[in-house]
Formats: structure tokens, sequence, C-alpha cells
């Protein structure tokens, strides 16, 4: 019988807080249970009037998101409902794309992914889409990431929607490609090589982007091209190739 996790378990012991949360974002503790690591998102210190209304609908919201993926390999398992604040999952033992990233920029010897993980990381994608789910923020290397097999994962899908609900087709191709155009950036700026197809679909995610004027916290703010954008367009951002 699975360990019941219960609100004690972080609030009367010793827990690591991996995150303290921003704006409207939950902490985020690793707890130790008789089964094992978890991981538990909570919105219960937040101020009443996020905790009372967005807390408690995002807390439901990504939970929901998760169920949908259950037994996919990669994505957080043993998902427990906690209370209205608070939901638990399993710790994904691994390493971020972000860190790997910051490694290979210190150590130029570590050899690149290969080619099999991001074919992987690209099904998982297809996977979820099938599942009607989407991620919406995998272009973040902070959410993806590098098992300890190897393969690769995927975490936090508070930005995640489900595409059950969206009645016109084009506006759920444009969120399936934000999710594989967050795929393709990976690999090119890990492998620096994609097929010319996946370059074509990367560059129309990109024309897309330009139209999108808001910026994470910093509301509203002109994107200017960099990186593999540059890559894809010329050095100005607007060429083709």
């Amino acid at each position: 019988m699975a360990y019941v996790i219960t609100r004690k378990d972080w609030e009367e012991k010793d827990v690591v807080c991996l995150s303290k949360g921003r704006a409207g974002n939950a902490r985020v503790y690793r707890i130790e249970t008789p089964d094992g690591p978890r991981v538990v998102k909570d919105f219960r210190k937040s101020p009443w009037w996020i905790r009372w209304t967005w807390g408690r609908w995002m807390i439901a919201h990504e939970y929901a998101l998760m169920k949908r993926l259950d037994g996919m390999h990669g994505i957080p398992q043993k998902l427990q409902r906690i209370d209205a604040y608070s939901f638990a999952m399993e710790l994904l033992p691994g390493e971020t794309l972000s860190a790997y990233n910051d490694r290979c920029q210190l150590d130029p010897t570590i050899p690149p992914l290969p080619e099999a993980y991001f074919e992987e990381l690209e099904a998982m994608v297809h996977e979820m889409h099938r599942r009607k789910v989407t991620h919406l923020d995998n272009r973040n290397s902070k959410n993806v990431l590098i098992l300890e097999d190897g393969r690769p994962g995927l975490l936090d899908f508070q930005a995640g929607v489900t595409l059950r609900w969206w009645i016109f087709p084009f506006i759920k191709r444009i969120l399936k490609m934000a999710d594989i155009s967050g795929v393709y950036k990976h690999w090119y700026r890990v492998r620096e090589e994609l097929t010319e197809e996946r370059k074509e679909l990367l560059r129309k995610h990109f024309k897309l982007r330009r139209l999108w004027v808001l910026k994470g916290y910093s509301w509203f703010k002109r994107r200017k091209p960099k990186g593999i954008e540059i890559y894809l367009f010329g050095e100005d951002g607007k060429g083709g190739r």
C-alpha cells in the first residue's frame, strides 16, 4: 500500500525547499517518505487572494493534466492530491538540460547528447499530444531532464493546456507547434544539426512568436532575434534560407 502524504510531512519535518515560487507559482518541496523521495507543489503559503483562487485552480489544473500522462516514461508518476492547495509526485532522478548546457560551456570535452535522446523527446511530445496534453514551457531547458538512464524527462506542466476543449484545428496546430519547436530548439543547440523539415517548422514557430508581445514577468517587451533564430533567418533575424 502506497504511503499517504499529509501536510505534516513537510510542515513539521526538515524538508528541502526547491523553489519558493514567484508571483503565481507554487512553492516546491522535496520530502522523504517510506516509498522514496517525493516532490510537493504547494500554494498554502501564498497570499490569500492567490491561494484561494489562482492557487486552487492551478493545483487542480496541473494535477489533471499529469493524470492524463499516467504510465509515460519521463513524466513524474505516483501522483497524490494532498488537499486543495497541493499535490505530490515522484522525484525523477537526473539532471536538467539547463545544468547540462552549463557544464558543457565550462568543459568543451563533454560529449553531446546522442541524437536518440532528442528523437525520444520528440516522440514523448507526440505521445502527450495524442493524450490531448500540451506542455507549452518545454522551451525552458530547466523543465527538460536527462534521466539517470540517459533518456529524456519533462517537468512542470503548470503552463500546459488540454487540447480537448479547442474547437478550431488551427489553434491546436499552433499549440502543438509550440511544444515540438521547443524540442528542436534544444536539439539544435546541443547537436547543431536538424533535418530541413524540422528547421522549417522551427522557422514557422519563430515567425509566430514575433506576434506575441508578452514576455514572462516583464509584460510587454519586444523580442530581439538571437541564437538559433539568427541562424535560421540570417544575421538580422529577418532573412530566410
